[in-house]
């Protein structure tokens, strides 16, 4: 199969006495198009038509998805289908991340993407993360009306957004990191970064949404850094348990519905999540939790070129060995886990790091 980069060079669409729907530009790599009648047309991950008709070496058409389900009376029963807005939406734009992705176990449930920063010969390149993160403070910060106030005064966005960080508290940093990585893996919309009090113990937590195909998705982080992998599994595991209960999760969505910003596309989708009249069930169609796992490990701390790979492998892998075993939630069927594991070098370095940042 030949895969052909092309542009739609005449929309059709809303022409009566026309029967294609829209024609496409021939490419000059290609010299012989025979053949190509009811070739699918992709666009994204999107198929948004057929070529039906090639008109000598000049002009191929083409007929719309809809066009067909209409024309031949489909019914959609089997056939997943989108409106234009959803295939098009892009999420705002963000930093570069400093994160690469270093092991995607997206085949294995729980899903789990294991982070890293990289090395200088064999330094861990902490600086770089430090600088990196600190361009995200404003998108982690600042909701996103705070951001539309002080859109023409970076200044005082910047200055607003660091008076507001709390570069003491490793467990805000941790969150953050969090942040990043879901905005770097995923098309969501940032809602808002809260501190939650749960019975005196107060747990960051990032929120945000999505329309993934359709169906609306509540995403609420949680996130967790300490010495031991299983130590910090443990921990993040308490905090998923005390954070996604029917009274936190119901404050959640509430304050989901009154940080939407009235640009925000989909809204009459999200006008749902806010509506305590509703169902939980109906109220969203998924809750995602991504979940950030930071804990000291030797595979940083004592890097070796050749094994490192190796290493890190068996870090991640033993990182859902732990979950799997001590993971347990009412809303099972309700939830989905998205796991981001990131083994460092120093927890006490890290935190410093900022700190110093802090006071520049």
């Amino acid at each position: 199969m030949q895969v052909i980069d092309t542009k739609i060079d005449a929309d059709y669409s809303l022409s009566q006495s026309h029967e294609y729907c829209f024609s496409l530009a021939q490419v000059d790599t290609v010299t012989n198009y025979k053949g190509m009648s009811g070739a699918p047309i992709m666009y994204k991950e999107y198929l948004i038509g057929l070529l039906i008709v090639q008109e000598g070496n000049s002009v191929l058409y083409a007929i719309s998805t809809p066009k067909i389900l209409e024309k031949y009376s489909l019914t959609t029963n089997n056939i997943s289908t989108f409106s234009q807005n959803i295939i098009e939406y892009e999420p705002p734009s963000c930093p570069t991340s400093p994160f690469k992705l270093e092991v995607d176990c997206k085949k294995n449930i729980p899903n789990i993407k294991g982070l890293n920063i990289g090395f200088n010969y064999t330094n861990w390149k902490i600086d770089t993360l430090i600088n990196l993160a600190s361009e995200w403070i404003i998108d982690y910060i600042l909701s996103s009306k705070e951001k539309k106030v002080f859109s023409n005064m970076p200044t005082t966005q910047y200055r607003e957004a660091f008076k507001n960080f709390p570069f003491d508290n490793i467990n805000a940093i941790n969150d953050l990191f969090l942040h990043i990585s879901i905005r770097q893996n995923y098309r969501t919309i940032p809602v808002i970064n809260k501190l939650i009090d749960t019975n005196g113990n107060y747990i960051f937590s990032s929120s945000h949404v999505i329309i993934n195909k359709g169906r609306l998705e509540v995403w609420l982080g949680v996130s967790s850094i300490l010495n031991t992998l299983e130590g910090a599994v443990s921990n993040v595991l308490e905090n998923i348990k005390e954070l996604i209960t029917i009274e936190n999760l119901n404050d959640r969505l509430i304050l989901i519905t009154e940080e939407q910003d009235s640009s925000w596309p989909f809204r009459d989708k999200l006008n749902r999540v806010g509506d305590s009249t509703l169902d939980m069930t109906d109220r969203f169609d998924k809750i995602i939790i991504p979940v950030f796992i930071a804990n000291e490990s030797e595979v940083i701390s004592s890097y070796n070129a050749e094994t490192f790979k190796e290493c890190f492998l068996e870090e991640i892998n033993k990182c859902r060995e732990i979950f799997i075993e001590k993971f347990e939630h009412d809303f099972i069927n309700l939830i989905d886990i998205k796991i981001f594991a990131f083994p460092i070098k120093n927890i006490q370095e890290l935190l410093q790091k900022f700190q110093e940042l802090n006071n520049d």
